[in-house]
């Protein structure tokens, strides 16, 4: 049986062993939800391309016509989510 000074050198690098052992495993991921998150954020992405491009199918007469009637903007941007802040200085341009 081990004795004094070596049993306490013992416990201690066995107790240190074993934290930094449980704090390496607690930053692992775990498989299953990383997989799972992945997959929702690429569904996600393709429902986000799908509706753009069916508002862009649907605004094309609307843009062909603010193209043709020469407005001071990109008719497009009308399609994004702030289109009233970054068209108000074109708007304010405007006759």
């Amino acid at each position: 049986m081990i004795n004094g000074p070596r049993r306490r050198t013992l416990i201690t690098g066995v107790a240190f062993g074993i934290s930094l052992i449980s704090l390496i495993w607690a930053t692992l991921p775990v498989s299953g939800d990383s997989t799972q998150d992945q997959l929702r954020a690429a569904q996600l992405t393709n429902q986000k391309q799908e509706e753009l491009q069916r508002k862009r199918e649907s605004f094309k007469i609307g843009r062909e016509l603010l193209l043709k009637r020469g407005v001071p903007f990109d008719p497009d941007v009308l399609l994004e989510g702030d289109w009233q802040v970054k068209l108000a200085p074109a708007f304010a341009a405007m006759p």
